[in-house]
């Protein structure tokens, strides 16, 4: 599917999370959104203005619902677990210290999301139920979103791909709403994982992929560093003391 040049390239996948900043915080540059995308968008935002139990939440009054409210870069407005801990790391990112390392973010509203791309603030959950009964990653499935990053893979000739998505229902299932990926990409070159945190953390645990994708990437030019080749990153680092990792393959 990918048109490989020589350089093997990584692509990581993070949630959004509830935890938003409060007032938007001003940008000069942002991103456009990955290409089909925002027809999606604007789909959904419909089918949420005729659900009540979603349209009538304040952040989404003030947010996704009002024309005039401002936008707020992507990194400044997830203020998470995971956000807190891997934030720094995610910032040099979109200051282009790792050309060979991309990161989207999965989002309820948005769907594929950069990391300097301008968001309003919302409270939408995959596990929210539209007006007719579909939940938000049936919606992000039905739509093939999984396609969309497909085609976004190959144009960017990604050849290892790694999930930090959590996928418990019934609010975060968010891996799953990707698994036409998984199967389009399935015996293909490019090589997809899925990295789980044992023993479970509970509400911890999304701190902890973030502390493993701080230390990931501050190892990105060290030897051991696996993220670009075929073998997966340690099962255990120093700085993540009591939690070990393993790479579940998702398209095999």
């Amino acid at each position: 599917m990918c048109s490989f040049n020589g350089m093997n390239k990584a692509l990581i996948l993070t949630p959004c999370c509830k935890d938003k900043q409060e007032s938007a915080i001003s940008f000069q540059r942002r991103s456009e959104p990955v290409r089909g995308t925002q027809p999606l968008r604007d789909q959904l935002l419909r089918e949420i203005k005729l659900t009540p139990e979603i349209a009538n939440r304040r952040e989404n009054q003030d947010g996704i619902l009002n024309p005039s409210s401002r936008l707020t870069k992507a990194l400044d407005l997830y203020t998470g677990q995971f956000y807190k801990a891997a934030g720094d790391s995610l910032r040099k990112m979109a200051e282009g210290r790792y050309n060979t390392i991309d990161v989207l973010i999965i989002s309820a509203i948005y769907g594929l999301v950069k990391l300097d791309e301008g968001l309003k603030k919302y409270e939408v959950k995959m596990g929210d139920a539209l007006h007719n009964g579909i939940k938000i990653y049936k919606f992000w499935q039905q739509q093939k979103l999984g396609h969309i990053l497909g085609k976004y893979i190959e144009e960017h000739a990604v050849t290892h791909v790694w999930s930090l998505l959590p996928d418990s229902m019934p609010e975060t299932p968010y891996n799953r709403v990707l698994n036409q990926l998984w199967e389009e990409l399935r015996n293909s070159r490019v090589e997809c994982y899925w990295v789980k945190l044992t023993p479970s953390q509970g509400s911890g645990t999304s701190y902890k992929r973030g502390q493993w994708l701080k230390a990931v990437l501050e190892r990105v030019l060290d030897s051991t560093t696996k993220l670009l080749t075929g073998e997966p990153p340690p099962e255990r680092f120093g700085e993540i003391p009591e939690s070990s990792f393993y790479y579940q393959v998702l398209n095999r």
